[in-house]
């Protein structure tokens, strides 16, 4: 080959690669989470990294993602993954609340750190029963079905007690939701070994019902009234770590979509 054709073919190759970059190069890059440009990379807790996408999804987005796939799985063979239940729910902290443990693991429980537990009993006998500053380890006998906490508490200026209902779960019972990859409870109950509760966080019951939209993919009244087609019809979501559990009540409702009335709570609720 000659050098005048080499010359020639080097030339009209590096014309091609420079008209491919131009149509390109204004193509934006996708990201998972929200970027800016030209910003330092640091370090950033996964958690809140979550919350931010949560917080800026477009529903269609979410829409086209989660119809891929149906939400809740049974466990084959009450087969499940630890790492799953060590993920830590948070809860707001309040009078009285129900948690599910099981018998074959030492759960976990703690309060702010400002709380320091003063008293704390069983109703029932448990194989592990261990409390110290804020923090209360308990581990039922294997024929455990159903009990409470009593736990008193003191901020050094007021006393305060939280009565805690426990409550065996059944693997076989169980059920993986794969929109939060958490298990949960046949009534949809997010399942932990670990739960941490906080002072209650100042939520717009508009901006959950927002936030409940987008994740759920839905865009329309049709929609919402499909998933919602009764009074008493419930659904379940998290924002920054904190389970809710949203449900339709038309007498009671606090926030209203259109015609539809609706209660949010850290807790399901039955509606009559």
């Amino acid at each position: 080959m000659s050098l005048k054709k080499i010359v020639a073919i080097g030339f009209l190759s590096f014309l091609m690669v420079s008209n491919v970059y131009a149509r390109n190069k204004d193509k934006q890059v996708p990201h998972l989470y929200p970027y800016v440009p030209n910003m330092e990379r640091k370090h950033v807790d996964p958690v809140i990294l979550q919350d931010r996408f949560e917080l800026n999804l477009d529903p269609s987005d979410v829409k086209s993602v989660y119809t891929k796939k149906r939400r809740y799985q049974d466990l084959m063979d009450g087969v499940y993954d630890l790492h799953i239940l060590q993920e830590p729910i948070i809860k707001p902290i309040q009078n009285s609340d129900f948690l599910f443990v099981h018998p074959k693991f030492i759960t976990t429980i703690l309060f702010p750190k400002e709380l320091k537990i003063t008293f704390a009993r069983s109703s029932f006998d448990p194989n592990v029963f261990e409390f110290s500053e804020n923090m209360i380890m308990v581990q039922p006998h294997k024929n455990f079905n159903e009990g409470n906490l009593i736990v008193t508490l003191s901020d050094k200026k007021r006393n305060y007690m939280v009565n805690i209902v426990l409550q065996k779960f059944d693997f076989n019972m169980v059920s993986y939701d794969t929109y939060f990859n958490r298990y949960v409870s046949p009534q949809k109950i997010f399942l932990s070994l670990y739960y941490r509760y906080v002072y209650p966080p100042k939520f717009s019951k508009v901006k959950l019902l927002q936030v409940y939209f987008k994740l759920s993919g839905i865009d329309s009244y049709d929609e919402l009234l499909a998933r919602f087609s009764q009074n008493g019809s419930s659904d379940s979501f998290v924002v920054q770590g904190i389970p809710f559990y949203i449900t339709r009540d038309d007498k009671f409702g606090e926030v209203e979509y259109k015609d539809l009335s609706f209660r949010i709570t850290n807790s399901p609720i039955k509606v009559q």
